[in-house]
Formats: C-alpha cells, sequence, structure tokens
C-alpha cells in the first residue's frame, strides 16, 4: 500500500488555513456583534507565541512579570526592563497584543461568574467533610 504523505500534508495545511479564515472570522464576528464586550487574552498563549519569535530566556521571565503587574506605573517599569535587553521585542510586545487585553494592571476588577472555587476550597470541604455539616458550636 502506497501512502504519499506529502499530498496528506498538503491537504491538511489546506484545512488547517480554510479553519483559521474560520476563526479570524470569528475573532471579528464578536468585535463586531459585541463591540462593548470585554476581551481578554491568556498571557501563557501570548508567551509561547511571542517567545517563538524572541527566543531569549530572559525575556520570557520579564513577560510574566509584565502580564502580573498590578499597578500601570509596575507594568511601565516592567516593559522598561524588556526593553533593556531588546528594545524591538517590547515594541512587538505592545503593537502585536494590546496590554489592556491581558495585563492585570488593565483588567476589569468585576466579578463575572458566581462559582469563585479553587482547589484548596475544594480540599478543605474533602477534609472537614464529617464536620461541615454540623453546626458552628458541635465543631
Amino acid at each position: 500500500m502506497y501512502i504519499c504523505f506529502k499530498a496528506m500534508k498538503l491537504g491538511f495545511k489546506s484545512r488547517l488555513k480554510e479553519k483559521l479564515r474560520d476563526i479570524i472570522g470569528l475573532l471579528e464576528a464578536v468585535r463586531t456583534v459585541l463591540p462593548e464586550a470585554h476581551k481578554r487574552y491568556c498571557a501563557r498563549h501570548i508567551e509561547a507565541n511571542w517567545c517563538k519569535r524572541w527566543d531569549k530566556s530572559a525575556l520570557k521571565k520579564l513577560l510574566r512579570w509584565v502580564a502580573w503587574s498590578s499597578l500601570t506605573e509596575e507594568f511601565e517599569d516592567q516593559l522598561q526592563e524588556i526593553k533593556e535587553v531588546d528594545e524591538d521585542a517590547r515594541q512587538d510586545l505592545i503593537d502585536r497584543y494590546p496590554p489592556k487585553a491581558w495585563c492585570r494592571a488593565y483588567l476589569d476588577t468585576v466579578c463575572k461568574n458566581q462559582v469563585v472555587d479553587n482547589n484548596f476550597t475544594e480540599s478543605f470541604n474533602a477534609w472537614i467533610l464529617e464536620a461541615r455539616y454540623k453546626p458552628i458550636i458541635e465543631m
């Protein structure tokens, strides 16, 4: 049996391009239909994509500090550190990914979800399983 891997690869790439066009179209549709909606980017994915272009381990660490900056002044300080390593990398980061969509200093602080559980809560609830339904005085 003969399998042409080149044909399979070309077919896969053409389907992938179609899917990417659909995704890009979806992003544009969300911008059109919901112009006031808050759009956020995942810092981990920004890091993965941006570090492909700027392959320096120092930049990867600095990018995380930039994303976790709680204040705009801290954000600017961290960007300055990236600029000291590579000025073009800093400008590329700002141009490609608007900070208002991924930096903590610019994110909205209003809770979007009623469920605010985390693994610590789940672990604690499992640990006190017998006592958690008792009145506080009996605990």
